[in-house]
Order: C-alpha cells, then sequence, then structure tokens
C-alpha cells in the first residue's frame, strides 16, 4: 500500500514538473488527477503445535480466563469432564492470525468444514466445535466466525485462535481432520 502512495505522489509530481513546460504559452493550466485504489486484503496465518512456547501461553491464558469467566466447563491441561456425557478437548495446536485491509467494507471470516475421520467414514458435526479469540469467551462454529469487522481494517490485528472439540459417548474415537479457510466479504 505504501508503495502504490510512493507512485502516486511520484506521478503527480512528474506531471507537475512537466506541464509548467508547455504552459508558457496559456498562463492557465488546470489539472485533475484520479487515482483508483484497489480494494486488498493481508491475511498471514501460523499454526502452532502445542509444544510451541506461545501455544502453552496461549492456552494457559485460555484456562485462566475460563475459571474467572465461572464457565459451565472449566479447562485443565487438554482435556476435562463437563458431565458424564460430555468432554472437551482442547486441540494440539493454535492458529496465530495476522489481518488488515485497506477496504472499510471487508469482514474476514474463518470458515471450517465438518471434522472427517481417517477414511472419511466418519464423521463430528463442524458445530461442536469452538474457537477462543485471543482468551475470549467459546464461539461456536455454527455459522462462519467474523475474525476482522468492518472498519478494523487499517491496523494490522493479530488474534491467537485455540480450538475446542465438545464430544459426547456418541462421537466415535479416532483420528479427525478438518479444513479451514479464511472468507473475506463486501458488506454494501
Amino acid at each position: 500500500m505504501n508503495i502504490l502512495r510512493s507512485l502516486i505522489i511520484v506521478s503527480i509530481l512528474t506531471l507537475l514538473v512537466v506541464l509548467p513546460a508547455y504552459a508558457e504559452d496559456d498562463p492557465l493550466v488546470r489539472l485533475t488527477v484520479k487515482a483508483k485504489i484497489k480494494s486488498n486484503v493481508h491475511i498471514e496465518w501460523e499454526k502452532l503445535p502445542d509444544t510451541d512456547p506461545r501455544y502453552i501461553a496461549f492456552a494457559k491464558n485460555r484456562t485462566t480466563q475460563s475459571v474467572k469467566k465461572n464457565e459451565k466447563c472449566q479447562f485443565f491441561a487438554l482435556a476435562s469432564h463437563c458431565n458424564r456425557n460430555e468432554k472437551i478437548i482442547l486441540l494440539p495446536f493454535a492458529l496465530l492470525v495476522k489481518l488488515r485491509t485497506n477496504d472499510p467494507t471487508k469482514i474476514v471470516k474463518i470458515h471450517v468444514e465438518n471434522l472427517k475421520s481417517e477414511g472419511g467414514k466418519r464423521i463430528i458435526p463442524v458445530e461442536k466445535l469452538s474457537v477462543s479469540i485471543n482468551g475470549g469467551s467459546d464461539q461456536f462454529f455454527i455459522e462462519d466466525i467474523a475474525l476482522l469487522q468492518q472498519q478494523e481494517g487499517s491496523e494490522l490485528k493479530e488474534l491467537a485462535l485455540l480450538f475446542c472439540l465438545h464430544t459426547t459417548m456418541h462421537d466415535k474415537s479416532g483420528k479427525y481432520s478438518a479444513n479451514f479457510s479464511f472468507i473475506t466479504s463486501d458488506i454494501p
């Protein structure tokens, strides 16, 4: 974005220097400059394994925040039992996301697909997955979750995303995976 501004300024200065040379015959010169800057969204992300010191700090902060908020289920280490039927598992990774946009009408959301077992025979619905953003309260993936709202985009926004899976005895054990994607949309 700074490069684009520099190019526009250089172009304007060049026009202002060249035009007076041709304006000797006509003392009145009018100049109109129009610039169109394209909408741009910048997204960086990094997956942090549970052995990364940053993940450990985020998880510890998440545990502290959960206890302070007196939530129904409290997080201790990687998993805890809320009642006989539900178990919450703090997934062994976090996403560190950096976002910025020059368009005040842009919203950036995270989209997650259903969790599928190896071989794809078993599915855990995405609605059982929640995310804590920067240690905040859990938000369930009933729909895509906004990471960057309108008018927030001009400054670099850094987010730590911790994911929790809410399972029951009906969810079969195994290795599951899910696809994550970032979606940008315009608000009229």
